[in-house]
Order: structure tokens, then sequence, then C-alpha cells
């Protein structure tokens, strides 16, 4: 069965972009919504925590790691704890410096209650990936300009 032509003109209802999503089955157009929008209703729906419980599973099946936490164990802030900035999810694609993430206070223990919080996905990342002399480094320079 061939494809129906793809609607023209008509914006997103979620995003007002006009980048289109295939709903429903046979090739029909059975929604007017974009993937940003798409994702942006079921973040909606499910909520923030939903979506970073769902994450922290497949990754730590894939990490081999034990994962018990449930979805009420997540509570997402409005404020990183870290940094101090707002969260707010990301509408879709990549994440925001601002997303929420889950961070395993003790990596090798998983995922696991009282071994998780949620963070900004900027403080995470600063946390990944530098060591403890790069963020001494940063500080002394920090307070270097600070100074002058």
């Amino acid at each position: 069965m061939p494809l129906t032509p793809l609607p023209r003109g008509v914006l997103c209802t979620t995003c007002a972009q006009d980048q289109w999503r295939r709903f429903g089955r046979r090739g029909k157009w059975r929604g007017l919504i974009c993937r940003r929008g798409a994702t942006a209703r079921w973040r909606e729906k499910k909520g923030s925590a939903y979506a970073l419980w769902l994450t922290a599973r497949q990754r730590a099946k894939r990490q081999g790691v034990p994962c018990t936490i449930a979805v009420t164990d997540i509570q997402v802030p409005s404020v990183c704890p870290v940094l101090g900035i707002k969260i707010f999810p990301s509408t879709g694609g990549a994440p925001r410096p601002n997303s929420p993430t889950l961070d395993k206070i003790r990596p090798a223990e998983g995922y696991v209650a009282g071994n998780v919080r949620v963070i900004s996905h900027r403080a995470n990342m600063l946390k990944n990936s530098a060591t403890l002399a790069e963020l001494e480094a940063i500080l002394k320079d920090a307070v270097t300009k600070e100074t002058t």
C-alpha cells in the first residue's frame, strides 16, 4: 500500500514546528505532531521521574549493576542541589545543562534506594569527567579571578 502524501501548511499541535512524525498503521497520517512534540507530551503524561527510572533500568542492565529503585523513589527537585541552578526537563533531543539526571553516589552499588539523587545534567557531567586535581585547579583559578 503506498504512503499517503505528507500534509503541508499544518504545524505540529504541540511545538508549532513543521517536523512530521507518522502515526497510526498502514502509512496513514493519524496525528499532526512532530518528534519533539511527541516526546514533550510523553514526558508530560508519564513525568520526568518515570523517564529517569526507565533510562536507569536500561543503563543498569548494560553496566551489569543492580537497579532496585522504583519511580516513587525518584524525587525531581526544582533546583539542582550541587550547582543551585533551576532544573527542568528538555523537550526532546539531547539533554540540556538544566535537564534532570540520576546520579549514583557510589557507582559500584548501582541504582538502589539511598544511592541515587537527581542533579542537573551539567553537574553530572562535571562530576563524571573531572578529576579532583582538575576541580581544585578550576577552583583556584576562580578564586584568583575574584581577587584581581
